[in-house]
């Protein structure tokens, strides 16, 4: 998934956005009332009942289910997938994309990030009337959270180098699920689930955890065995991919690395 790109990120406050989310709400919850008033003045006059109404007088009110489906599959959804965007693409931009991990990844961590995108959601959480619209913008921006973070660990560019880093992403990582899940004084979830949250990250982790530490010579290796055509290795494990080793050796500073994606690449 691709995090959608415009210039008028600029443009549009999150509060401008907000109150237009609310907006739509507001709609659709009218158009709602309408359908329920047409089927009960319909249902008691005809004398029939709801499956009846549905079954014999559906014409009347299909044109506002229509409308309330036009509202919440694209005016709603793109007004919030749009918004999670801005956030994360542009506002969090000079904390998260540009200077996540970068010269020193020890010393340029998520928290930093998570401390100045937490007035942010703050104040959109505080703005937003219906618990839906929370949980949808949460779900967004958790998922933009995450093509981001793995474009600066897999595509940082020339000044992100990783060796044997992955103990503390995986550590950030936790940091990110918890603070999206806003877990309260008993372990409960009060944003996205933990199920959400774990889905999210699932594969990330795995190659953190079984490609991320292994040396230059061992990363190169099997590159060459799964490039063989003799290989199963990637159908076992799908992570074990070419594209998946070429993206982590690109990012290490030793001269075999760097020669051998000149090579392959």
């Amino acid at each position: 998934m691709q995090i959608p790109f415009s210039k008028n990120f600029d443009k549009y406050p999150i509060a401008e956005l907000c109150t237009r989310i609310n907006n739509l709400y507001y709609i659709l919850q009218k158009l709602q009332d309408i359908e329920n008033l047409i089927k009960t003045k319909i249902s008691t006059i005809l004398g029939i009942t709801e499956t009846e109404f549905n079954k014999t007088t559906k014409t009347l009110i299909e044109p506002i289910r229509r409308m309330k489906n036009q509202i919440d599959d694209q005016f709603l959804a793109n007004t919030i997938r749009w918004m999670s965007a801005k956030i994360v693409l542009h506002d969090l931009k000079p904390h998260l994309i540009d200077k996540l991990y970068i010269y020193k990844p020890e010393d340029n961590r998520i928290k930093d990030t998570l401390l100045k995108f937490d007035p942010i959601l703050e104040r959109m959480v505080g703005t937003l009337q219906q618990d839906s619209a929370i949980d949808l913008i949460l779900k967004n921006l958790f998922t933009d959270f995450i093509i981001s973070f793995e474009k600066v660990v897999f595509e940082g560019g020339e000044n992100r180098f990783f060796t044997n880093d992955s103990g503390f992403i995986l550590s950030d990582i936790s940091m990110v699920k918890n603070f999206f899940m806003a877990l309260d004084e008993n372990g409960n979830c009060r944003g996205i689930s933990r199920q959400f949250a774990n889905n999210g990250f699932y594969q990330f982790e795995l190659i953190l955890s079984n490609l991320f530490n292994l040396d230059t010579d061992q990363l190169i290796n099997t590159f060459k065995k799964i490039n063989s055509k003799k290989s199963n290795l990637k159908n076992n494990n799908p992570i074990f991919s070419k594209e998946n080793i070429f993206k982590i050796l690109n990012h290490r500073n030793e001269k075999s690395a760097k020669k051998f994606c000149k090579k392959y690449y």
